[in-house]
C-alpha cells in the first residue's frame, strides 16, 4: 500500500476514482480548476491525495490550502474534498488512511487547520473533527424578490472585460480569501457558474456568483462591490429558480456587512449555520493566534476559540467573521 500527493496528471487512477464515486463517471475536473487539470496547470494551488494497493487506486481526495482574511488578520486553512473510496475496498481503513496524508500535506503546507463539508458527519466526528464557524443562509422566494431592488445597468460577466474588476471587488472585501487574478479567471470560467456585473458607466461597481456544481445550485455564493448592486444581482440571479419552484438563497458571511444589513433591512429572514467541519493541525500556531489567553487552553478547546460557532454564543473569536466563498470550495 502506499500513499502519494503529487498533481493530479501524475496519478489519473485518482481523478477516474474520484469521478466514479462522487459523478457516476462525470467530470469533476471543470468545477474545480484550483486542484485538477486545467487552464492553471502546474500553477494551481490545489493537490490531489491518493492511496494505492498494487498499482491500483483505491482511495483519494483533494486538498487546497487557502489564505482566509478578515479586518483582524489572516488564516491559512487546508480545504478537503471529493474524497472517495471505491466500493470494492471499503471497510479496509483506506479513507482513514488517504485523510491521514491529506492532513499531513496541509500541515506541511502552513494550515493552521483542515475545514471540508460532509454528508456523513459521524465518520470525521470520530477522526476528531468537529463543526466549526458561522455563515447566515438568507432564503429566496417571491416576496424576497419583490423587496430587492433593481439596479439600472446589469449584464452577464464579461471574461475578457471584466477579469480585472471582479478581482479588485474581490480583494476590497474585508473578509475574503486571497486568489490571484489567474485563480480568479479560471473560477468564473467553472462550466454552470452564472456570474453577473452592475455597472455604472463603463464602471464595473459589483459582481455576484450562483451555482458551481451540485451542491450550489440556486446559491448565490459570491459576490461584492457597491450593496444595492449586489442586492440587485442577487435578486436577478435567484431569479429564474424560484420562478421554476427550485430553491433558492443566498450564503453570507456572519458578519455586520453591508450586503449583509441590507437583505436584514429588507426583511428578509437569516437563518444563522455553520462553516462546515474542521480538525486542528497546528496547535502551536493556533495559541499565537489566539495570544496570551491561549497559552494554557486545552487543546481540544483551540478550534473553537478560533473558529466559534452559532452555538458558541458568548464568543466571537479574533476569526469569527471568517467565510469560505462558495468559489473556493470543493
Amino acid at each position: 500500500m502506499s500513499v502519494a500527493t503529487k498533481a493530479e496528471q501524475v496519478l489519473p487512477g485518482a481523478r477516474q476514482l474520484i469521478e466514479r464515486v462522487m459523478r457516476g463517471g462525470g467530470s469533476v475536473a471543470a468545477e474545480c480548476p484550483l486542484v485538477f487539470e486545467g487552464p492553471l496547470g502546474a500553477q494551481r494551488p490545489g493537490r490531489v491525495v491518493a492511496l494505492s494497493e498494487d498499482g491500483a487506486v483505491c482511495s483519494a481526495c483533494a486538498i487546497l490550502p487557502r489564505d482566509f482574511v478578515v479586518p483582524g488578520g489572516s488564516l491559512r486553512l487546508g480545504l478537503i474534498g471529493y474524497v472517495a473510496t471505491d466500493t470494492n475496498t471499503r471497510g479496509r481503513g483506506f479513507a482513514s488512511s488517504v485523510l491521514d496524508a491529506a492532513e499531513a500535506a496541509l500541515a506541511d503546507r502552513g494550515c493552521v487547520a483542515s475545514l471540508l463539508w460532509a454528508d456523513d458527519a459521524s465518520f470525521y466526528q470520530r477522526r476528531g473533527y468537529h463543526a466549526l464557524g458561522r455563515e447566515l443562509d438568507f432564503a429566496l422566494d417571491a416576496g424576497a424578490l419583490e423587496a430587492l431592488p433593481h439596479w439600472a445597468s446589469t449584464r452577464a460577466y464579461d471574461p475578457e472585460r471584466d477579469s480585472e474588476s471582479v478581482q479588485a471587488l474581490m480583494a476590497a472585501r474585508p473578509i475574503r480569501v486571497e486568489r490571484s487574478l489567474d485563480e480568479t479567471r479560471a473560477l468564473l470560467a467553472i462550466p454552470g457558474l452564472r456570474t453577473r456585473v452592475a455597472t455604472r458607466g463603463d464602471r464595473v461597481v459589483a459582481y455576484a456568483c450562483e451555482g458551481k456544481g451540485p451542491d450550489l445550485r440556486g446559491a448565490v455564493h459570491d459576490w461584492g462591490g457597491e450593496t444595492l448592486a449586489v442586492l440587485a444581482l442577487i435578486g436577478e440571479l435567484a431569479a429564474p429558480h424560484v420562478a421554476a419552484g427550485r430553491r433558492a438563497f443566498v450564503l453570507t458571511p456572519h458578519a455586520s456587512l453591508p450586503t449583509v444589513r441590507g437583505l436584514l433591512d429588507l426583511g428578509l429572514r437569516a437563518e444563522p449555520g455553520v462553516l462546515g467541519m474542521g480538525r486542528l493541525l497546528a496547535p502551536e500556531a493556533a495559541r499565537a493566534l489566539l495570544g496570551p489567553a491561549a497559552a494554557h487552553l486545552p487543546q481540544d478547546q483551540l478550534l473553537a476559540a478560533l473558529l466559534p460557532t452559532p452555538a458558541d454564543a458568548d464568543s466571537c473569536g479574533p476569526f469569527g467573521a471568517l467565510f469560505a466563498w462558495g468559489l473556493d470550495s470543493i
